[in-house]
C-alpha cells in the first residue's frame, strides 16, 4: 500500500491533467496531426520534406523545430503508458523494458523524498536485473542500496549483502568492458578493411582474448560471453583458422542453448558463423544444415538476418552449380512483398545476383522451364544500371562487379565493340584502383578478362595467356565475408569457367 499511496499523492489530478499522450481520440493541433500522420504513413523521408509540406519552408524553420520538439516530447511521454509487455518477443525483453521503466519511477520517487518506497522498488527490480544479466542497471541499483543501508537505514545484514553483490557484479562488468573492447577492435578490423593481416599486434590481442575467454568460462553472464566469443571468433577469422572458428562457435552455441528466456541472437549468430566456416571449408552439407536451422528462427521478412541467410543459401547453390535452385531463391526474394521496402543499400546486392542469374540463363546454364518458381522479370541492362546507382559510385569493390556484368552481357549479345570498350575501361580501372594487396582477386580476374581479345576469342589461347592469373585466384580463395559475397556473386574462378563455355 505504501507504494500506491506514494504514487497517488505524487500524481495528483492537477498533474494528471498536464500529461499529454497520444491516443486514438487525442486532439492534436492541425500541424501536429499533419506531422504525426505524415510520419506514420511514410509520406516524409526527412525533415526538409515535412517542413516543406507543413510550413512551405525547410528544416531550419524555427516553427518547424518547435513543432517537432513538442511532438517528440509528447511521444516520449506516451512511451511510458504503452503496454510494453505486449510488444516484447522474449522474456528477456519484457524484463529489460519493465526493469528500466520501474527503475525510472523509483528514481523519481527517491528524488521526491519517498525513500522507503524507492528502496522497496529497487530491491524488486534487482532480482530481475540480475536474473536477466542487465549488468549496468544492477550496478546502479546496488550503489543506491549500498548507500541506503550503509548510512540511512540501520541494517548491517543488507548492507553487507548488497556490498558483496556489488563487488561481484562490478567484477563481471569490468570483464564485460574488456570483452566489448576486443569485440569492437576485431569488429572494426573486419568491417572496415577489405583485407587484414595477422600481424604481431593482432596476434597479441587474440592471445589476450583467449586469456579472457578462459577466465569467463565459469561465469554465467549472457553478454559477457557473447562479446567474448565474438571477439575470439573474429580473431581466428583474421588468422584464417577455420577449425578454431568452428570450435569457438560451438562453445558459444553450447552456452546459449541453455539460456532460456533470453534473446536468440547468440544462438542464431553463432550457428550462422559455423555455417560460414563450413562454407569456407567447402563442406556444403554441414553449411546447409546450419543455415536451415537459422531459417527456423522466424526471421522478419526483409530484415538483414532474413537476407543474409538467403544470401548464404544462394552462395551454396552457386558453388554446387545448382543454378536452378539459385534461380528459385532469387525469385522468392525479389518477388517477396517486403523486397521493395528494403533499403536500397541492402537491395542492390540482390540486383547483382539477379543479373548473374540472367547471364546464366542466357548461356543455357539455367532452365527456367524446369522451375516452379515465379518467373523473374526480363533483364534490361539500362534498368539494371539505374537500380544499382549506389554501388556504381563505389570504387575498389562493388563497382567492379557492375562493370563485369556489363561486359558479360555485351559478349553474350555479341556487342563486341562495346565489350572491347568496356575491357579498355577495366584496364584503366585496374591500374588506378586495384593496386593494393586486398584487391588481388579482382585485379587478377580483370587481367584474365583482358586476355580474351588477346587470345583471339579462342578458348585454348585465352586459357594459356590467363593461366598465371587463374592460378593466383586458386592460391588466394574467397573468404565468403559479406563484402566478398557482394563483389563475387559467382566466385571468379568459377565465373571464368562459365565465360569460357561461351566460346
Amino acid at each position: 500500500m505504501d507504494t500506491l499511496v506514494a504514487l497517488v499523492k505524487l500524481l495528483s489530478k492537477q498533474k494528471l491533467k498536464q500529461i499529454e499522450i497520444i491516443t486514438e481520440d487525442v486532439k492534436l493541433s492541425s500541424k501536429t496531426k499533419l506531422l504525426y500522420d505524415g510520419i506514420l504513413n511514410g509520406e516524409f523521408n526527412d525533415d526538409d520534406e515535412a517542413a516543406r509540406k507543413i510550413y512551405d519552408s525547410n528544416s531550419k524553420n524555427s516553427s518547424y523545430k518547435k513543432l517537432k520538439y513538442r511532438l517528440t516530447q509528447r511521444l516520449l511521454n506516451t512511451l511510458f503508458f504503452i503496454d510494453i509487455q505486449s510488444y516484447s518477443k522474449s522474456e528477456y525483453q519484457k524484463a529489460l523494458n519493465r526493469s528500466f521503466k520501474n527503475w525510472a519511477a523509483a528514481k523519481i520517487l527517491q528524488d521526491k523524498g519517498q525513500n522507503k518506497v524507492s528502496i522497496e522498488l529497487f530491491e524488486q527490480i534487482l532480482k530481475t536485473s540480475i536474473k536477466y544479466d542487465i549488468i549496468e542497471l544492477s550496478l546502479l541499483i546496488l550503489k543506491d542500496l549500498r548507500l541506503a543501508y550503509g548510512l540511512f537505514i540501520d541494517n548491517k545484514y543488507k548492507f553487507e549483502k548488497h556490498s558483496k553483490k556489488y563487488t561481484e557484479i562490478k567484477h563481471i562488468y569490468d570483464l564485460k568492458d574488456q570483452a566489448e573492447y576486443y569485440y569492437i577492435y576485431f569488429g572494426q578490423l573486419i568491417s572496415k578493411s577489405k583485407a587484414y593481416d595477422f600481424d604481431t599486434h593482432v596476434q597479441k590481442h587474440l592471445e589476450e582474448v583467449e586469456v579472457l575467454r578462459k577466465s569467463v568460462e565459469d561465469i554465467d553472464s549472457f553478454y559477457l560471453r557473447y562479446y567474448t566469443y565474438n571477439a575470439s571468433y573474429f580473431g581466428y577469422l583474421v588468422k584464417k583458422d577455420l577449425d578454431m572458428q568452428i570450435l569457438v562457435a560451438k562453445r558459444a552455441i553450447n552456452y546459449f542453448q541453455e539460456k532460456e528466456g533470453f534473446k536468440k541472437i547468440g544462438l542464431f549468430s553463432f550457428t550462422q558463423k559455423i555455417g560460414i566456416s563450413y562454407l569456407s571449408k567447402k563442406n556444403y552439407i554441414k553449411a546447409m544444415e546450419c543455415f536451415k536451422y537459422c531459417m527456423e528462427f522466424k526471421l522478419p521478412e526483409g530484415s538483414l538476418p532474413w537476407m543474409y541467410v538467403r544470401s548464404y543459401f544462394f552462395q551454396i547453390h552457386i558453388l554446387r552449380k545448382d543454378y536452378n535452385s539459385a534461380y528459385s531463391l532469387i525469385s522468392d526474394v525479389t518477388n517477396n512483398k517486403s523486397f521493395t521496402k528494403i533499403n536500397e543499400t541492402y537491395r542492390e546486392p540482390w540486383y547483382l545476383k539477379e543479373a548473374f542469374i540472367h547471364f546464366l540463363i542466357k548461356i543455357g546454364k539455367v532452365n527456367i522451364e524446369d522451375s516452379d518458381a515465379q518467373k523473374l522479370r526480363p533483364f534490361r541492362l539500362a534498368r539494371f544500371m539505374n537500380e544499382v546507382s549506389t554501388f556504381s559510385n563505389d570504387k575498389r569493390g562493388l563497382n567492379i562487379t557492375i562493370n563485369i556484368i556489363q561486359m558479360l552481357f555485351y559478349i553474350v549479345d555479341e556487342r563486341f565493340d562495346d565489350a572491347l570498350d568496356k575491357l579498355s575501361s577495366l584496364r584503366q580501372y585496374n591500374f588506378r584502383y586495384l593496386k593494393r594487396p586486398e584487391y588481388a582477386r579482382s585485379s587478377n580476374f580483370i587481367k584474365m578478362l583482358l586476355k580474351i581479345p588477346e587470345g583471339d576469342y579462342e578458348p585454348a589461347k585465352i586459357r594459356a595467356k590467363a593461366k598465371k592469373h587463374y592460378q593466383a585466384l586458386l592460391d588466394n580463395p574467397s573468404d565468403f565475408s559479406e563484402h566478398a559475397l557482394s563483389i563475387e556473386i559467382i566466385p571468379y574462378e568459377q565465373l571464368w569457367e562459365e565465360i569460357m563455355s561461351i566460346f
